[in-house]
Formats: C-alpha cells, sequence, structure tokens
C-alpha cells in the first residue's frame, strides 16, 4: 500500500511530424504500474501511413510484453528478431527505444537501431554509458543505472539526432551535441517541462528550417511521488477494521477519510475524536465534512465520490473552493499515485429511493468509475478492496 520512499518518473514530450506529412512516423508509448514506468519511442522506416504502422505495431508490441512483465531484453529479442526479418522480408520496420524504470530510480534502456540516451544529472547533461551485445542477429546498446531525484534521461528518435545532416553537421549533431545543447538550456535555468520543445525548434534550426524527419523527444524525470490514500467504507468483516485502519494511517501520503461510518470507524480505532465543521449546510454540491487529527480530507462517501466524478474533468478554475468535492478532486488532480482502499460493508442506505433519484452510484459502482477516469489522465492507481 504505501510507496513511500518512491520515486515517480514524470514525462515531457515534443514530436512533430516529417515535412510534408499529415502523421508522425514516430510512435510513443507510456505505461505505469506499481513496480515500473516503461516509456518506448518506436521510430518506423521512412515516413507517413507505412512508418505510422511500422513505429505503432512495435512500440505497442513491446509496451505490452513489458508491462506483463517479459525481462527486457528478452522483450527486445522478440522485437528485434521481427526487425530483423523487415530487412528481407516485406515486414514494417521500426527502430526503438525501451526503458524500464523502477520505483526506486533503477533503469535499463535498450536502443536498437536508435540514438543514445542522454542523462541529466548535476545541473548538465552527458551521453549515457551504454554496452553493445546481440540479440539474435541484432545489435542492441544497454544504458543502466539509478535515477536519483532531479535526474532525467532524454530519449529521442533520429528525426532529432541527424538533424543539420550533410548541412551545418555531417552525420547530424548526434546525441553528444543533444546533451551539449540540453547543458546550456539548463545553464539558462530552463525547466525540464521546456527542453522537449526547445530541442526540436533547434533541430528545424539546425536543418535549414525545415523538419526533414519526424522527429520525438521526451525527458523522463525523477521526482518523489505525490501519493493519495483514499479510504471509504469500513470492511465487510468487522475484525478486518483495525488492521483496516492502521495501514491507512501507517502509509505515506494526503489522507483522505470518505464516509460518515468510515469517519466513525477511523475516530474508534486511532482514539482520535471527530470534529463536525460544515453538516448544517450540506448538500449534494456541498457535502457534511469533518475533521481528524492526522487526516487531511474527512467528508461523505458514495455522494461525495459521485460529485467527484462528475467534475474531475472540468477546469479547476471554475471548482467551488468551498466545497469538500473540490477539494477532493484537487488532491486527486495533484497526484501521481492514488491508493483507493474500499471496504465492503453494505450501507442500506445506498439502496434508497431518494439515492437512486438523485442518480447516486453505490460505492462499489463509483469507486471503479472514478479510478478509470483518473488512470486516463495519466495516474498511477490502485484498489484495495476489503
Amino acid at each position: 500500500m504505501s510507496m513511500q520512499g518512491d520515486r515517480y518518473v514524470e514525462t515531457h514530450m515534443a514530436q512533430v511530424c516529417k515535412r510534408g506529412q499529415s502523421v508522425c512516423g514516430d510512435h510513443l508509448v507510456v505505461q505505469r504500474s506499481p513496480e515500473a514506468t516503461i516509456v518506448v519511442v518506436g521510430d518506423g522506416i521512412g515516413s507517413g501511413i507505412y512508418a505510422n504502422i511500422a513505429a505503432i505495431t512495435s512500440a505497442n508490441r513491446l509496451a505490452t510484453l513489458l508491462s506483463g512483465g517479459t525481462p527486457i531484453q528478452d522483450a527486445c529479442a522478440m522485437v528485434a528478431d521481427s526487425m530483423h526479418r523487415a530487412k528481407t522480408e516485406d515486414v514494417p520496420y521500426c527502430a526503438f527505444s525501451a526503458a524500464r524504470i523502477l520505483k526506486n530510480g533503477q533503469y535499463t534502456v535498450l536502443s536498437y537501431d536508435a540514438p543514445a540516451p542522454v542523462l541529466i544529472r548535476d545541473g548538465a547533461a552527458r551521453v549515457a554509458e551504454q554496452r553493445f551485445f546481440t540479440l539474435g542477429y541484432e545489435l542492441v546498446a544497454e544504458a543502466s543505472g539509478v535515477l536519483q531525484e532531479g535526474e532525467s534521461l532524454a530519449l529521442f528518435s533520429d528525426g532529432v539526432s541527424q538533424a543539420g545532416i550533410g548541412m551545418t553537421h555531417a552525420l547530424g549533431w548526434g546525441s553528444d551535441g543533444v546533451a551539449a545543447f540540453l547543458t546550456r538550456k539548463l545553464s539558462q535555468q530552463m525547466t525540464p517541462a521546456r527542453l522537449p520543445d526547445v530541442v526540436l525548434a533547434e533541430t528545424e534550426r539546425l536543418s535549414g528550417g525545415v523538419h526533414h524527419d519526424d522527429a520525438t523527444f521526451v525527458i523522463l524525470g525523477c521526482r518523489p511521488a505525490r501519493v493519495v490514500q483514499l479510504m471509504t467504507g469500513p470492511p465487510s468483516i468487522r475484525q478486518f477494521d483495525r488492521p483496516f485502519v492502521e495501514g491507512f494511517l501507517a502509509a505515506s501520503g494526503v489522507r483522505i477519510v470518505c464516509g460518515s461510518s468510515t469517519t466513525d470507524m477511523v475516530a474508534r480505532i486511532s482514539g482520535r475524536p471527530v470534529r463536525t465543521l460544515n453538516i448544517t449546510a450540506s448538500s449534494m454540491a456541498h457535502p457534511p465534512e469533518y475533521e481528524i487529527e492526522g487526516i487531511d480530507l474527512v467528508t461523505e462517501g458514495a455522494a461525495t465520490l459521485n460529485q467527484a466524478f462528475n467534475i474531475l474533468d472540468e477546469d479547476p478554475d471554475l471548482y467551488d473552493e468551498a466545497s469538500a468535492v473540490t477539494r477532493l478532486c484537487r488532491m486527486l488532480l495533484e497526484a501521481d499515485i492514488i491508493h483507493f482502499l474500499v471496504g465492503g460493508a453494505q450501507n442500506p442506505g445506498h439502496n434508497t429511493i431518494t439515492f437512486k433519484q438523485l442518480g447516486v452510484q453505490t460505492r462499489k459502482t463509483i469507486v471503479p468509475m472514478l479510478a478509470e477516469k483518473l488512470r486516463n489522465m495519466g495516474k498511477l492507481v490502485t484498489e484495495t478492496h476489503v
């Protein structure tokens, strides 16, 4: 449950098509799990639809293998074998870089016919050290190490590294040129979020104001994870109340309790009193709110979660700051990792005709809906049902 001390990999990317093309021959995949972040940059040969299909097919296959637990060398060997056949058969060809970064910051990047990654550390960038070996018939490069908080990796397609080829640089500025450029920009206090767009602007300048190839650049920045622990509903078996609450209170991150019965359970197990804040003015838009020492937000259950689901993807500037619903939404939006701790005890009130008239989904229904919406926003979400 706890992600204490874990690192979060924040991604910033930019991508452009080759001049005259409406679809990009590069494809980027980012997948997250509680154990690792997986990033794949696929670069289909040529440009246009054929390259686009090659990049999407290969990058998605590689990401699926990695997210399914296949060791990174085995996964890359499978895709590289297909690329070997593509050299003699009518099979779409794709160069790729595949990165797996564990929650402790340990990373491995395998590159096949792709530029070397760049490591950003201590305010400077350098080309990551690689070792070369064969997977089947194909040569692959591997870079590995540990990303500390504040450090980053940069992955990119050859549309970046070969910029200026035959013009400002005989063979393009390469990963070394990219690293030197990043170092200059970092010395000017440029944030990682801005670097991808600035790098692609430089590739265009080096190439005479034209992108002669599809280009993708992504920064993978390591920082402490922002974690939310949200508990809603007591367990279906009362004897599980104590370990449920004690685990919740021991976990790191922002703590949220949704539900009056859940609030009573936390107060009973922890021995901490509950203070009522605004129950007299409560409504669907402004549900009752309480206070328990050590808990960041304590409010109603199913009704609050339903309302949060309804407005989560609305403009936060329109939120009513006086409502616990909007504070819940802001906490969820600011989080990287969200753990839903869901008790299975039945609440008879959820089956009343009033709840049904108001369209309030039960906790069992609304939590998975909310979790899926958050995943679609790029959050890492887990659900534990007790």
